[in-house]
């Protein structure tokens, strides 16, 4: 940057020289006047130090950004020895297979946790056979096995290959380990018998080794011969949202059924309280009959009874008529 605007200043003194040489020249040979030549000279030296100035802040700003720059980029190496170190730390700590096998599982288990029902999935699961798969998930009755697999070796020794022989030599001894997994897993954790899936999922911890893994179609083919998939923990994560809405669904679907269930009991309860209803109408209709009857049958008595009261009141009368007395008393009137 400071070569460009030395470049500018050169070029600017040197216009203004042949501007001040050609004023020079004209006013030499028309008239001499000096003042004109000095009003040029004064003029131009207002534009040098209007130009040195503004190279003097240039500079100072160009100092300043340089060293800010300086200062960010001791930062970044600072924070890049740092990245560095964590990296070393965790080649580390991951260099061993069974502190890589729990570090995977434990992954896994944050993953499922975070997005399902701790009661649709359990850690370490045992089969009757004796095996233990890293987790499972139970859908529709059946279960859906998930095991880890860190194949990490032979990835490093991949991508720190001095040559390309050695390279190739790993590549394969990578697709060897990462074939043996997908046998391991499908032979102990597809089991019908258990009711599992008739598929398992291969957990790969790390997006760049399973991206890896992507790169080998035969390892890819090995895979769907042996029903296994293969997943990372970005496409767990959507396999898990999957899961996640089956389960909804198997619960609407359970309390739908509850909800028949209770609709099937009402209904039933329902039929035989219409059947009860219906006897107790009869018996009303059979009472009322019965009341019917007995209510004909009294006025017919009460007609016969007031019917009977007359007629004893008419013999009466006769009996009395009939009397002795009652003759002499006739005779009299």
């Amino acid at each position: 940057m400071s070569n460009e605007i030395l470049l500018i200043l050169g070029v600017i003194i040197v216009s203004f020289a042949g501007l001040a040489f050609f004023v020079h020249k004209k006013f030499e040979g028309e008239s001499r006047d000096s003042e004109a030549i000095k009003m040029v000279t004064e003029w131009m030296k207002e534009m040098r130090g209007s130009l040195e100035n503004r190279l003097d802040k240039n500079t100072t700003e160009l100092n300043t950004r340089l060293d800010k720059a300086a200062a960010l980029i001791g930062g970044l190496q600072k924070e890049l020895g740092s990245v560095n170190e964590f990296n070393r730390s965790m080649r580390d700590f991951l260099s061993a297979p069974k502190t890589r096998g729990n570090f995977s599982e434990t992954m896994l288990e944050q993953l499922l946790s975070q997005h399902l029902p701790h009661s649709s999935f359990k850690m370490q699961y045992k089969f009757k056979s004796g095996e233990t798969v890293d987790a499972m998930i139970e859908l529709d009755g059946r279960i859906l096995c998930i095991d880890s697999k860190f194949p990490l070796e032979n990835f490093n020794a991949i991508h720190s290959a001095a040559t390309d022989t050695d390279r190739i030599v790993y590549e394969k001894s990578f697709v060897r380990d990462v074939k043996k997994h997908i046998d391991d897993i499908a032979k102990k954790y597809i089991l019908p018998q258990e009711r599992t899936y008739d598929f398992a999922l291969m957990y790969v911890p790390s997006e760049a080794v399973y991206y890896e893994i992507l790169r080998n179609d035969a390892v890819m083919e090995h895979a769907r011969i042996k029903q296994i998939s293969l997943v990372s923990p970005q496409a767990m994560y959507y396999y898990i949202h999957i899961v996640a809405q089956a389960l909804k669904g198997q619960k609407v679907n359970a309390m739908a059924m509850e909800v028949m269930k209770y609709f099937s009991a009402i209904k039933t309860e329902a039929g035989k309280f219409g059947r009860e209803l219906d006897v107790l109408s009869r018996h009303i209709t059979n009472a009322k009959s019965s009341l019917d009857g007995v209510n004909n049958s009294f006025g017919k008595l009460n007609e016969k009874v007031e019917r009977a009261s007359e007629l004893q009141a008419i013999e009466t009368k006769v009996i009395e008529e009939s009397l002795p007395g009652s003759s002499d008393k006739i005779l009299e009137n």
